[in-house]
């Protein structure tokens, strides 16, 4: 009877825990980082991962130019942020074409990350919250459909710190 009770509890904690585990749904995410704060005028990069939780493999493009297959969108107060003079060299090529396009695959259980640096396309020198958009091209599920793929994320941009900016600007 003892051992009863025991292995009724034990199933009991079991399924409590299992119940409590968060499980993301199966499928292909493209996930945002950056930091939460940083101060007007600093180097602000974005993290862009995609990440497989499918059973299978899916096929995606990774280009050899900047933002060729990430569309990169930056809004305060309900505005696009202004571009840099990169920026704008990205979005109105004087030359047509945007590097090197490889097919690559990516496994079940696998992601793929890019580092993107926004303050080279964004002028992020208003103080304020801009949020940060993402779409990503070139993904195709294991049939070989097009994935549409997009998150966003959030920054908060702080008064400079006069020491900080210059030391930043100078790397």
């Amino acid at each position: 009877m003892w051992t009863r009770r025991l292995t009724v509890l034990v199933f009991l904690a079991a399924s409590l825990f299992v119940a409590g585990a968060e499980s993301k749904p199966a499928g292909v995410e493209l996930e945002l980082a950056c930091p939460q704060e940083v101060s007007a005028g600093c180097v602000l990069d974005l993290k862009i991962t995609l990440r497989n939780r499918t059973a299978s493999t899916i096929h995606f493009e990774v280009s050899s130019g900047d933002f060729a297959l990430v569309d990169l969108n930056a809004v305060k107060d309900g505005k696009d942020a202004p571009l840099t003079a990169f920026g704008d060299s990205i979005v109105h090529p004087k030359v047509p074409g945007g590097g090197h396009i490889q097919l690559c695959l990516l496994k079940e259980g696998e992601s793929f990350s890019q580092i993107f640096r926004l303050s080279r396309f964004f002028d992020f020198s208003l103080v304020g919250t801009y949020r940060i958009k993402a779409a990503r091209y070139g993904v195709t599920d294991a049939a070989k459909k097009p994935l549409e793929l997009t998150a966003e994320t959030s920054v908060k941009i702080t008064e400079p710190i006069p020491d900080q900016a210059d030391t930043d600007k100078a790397q």
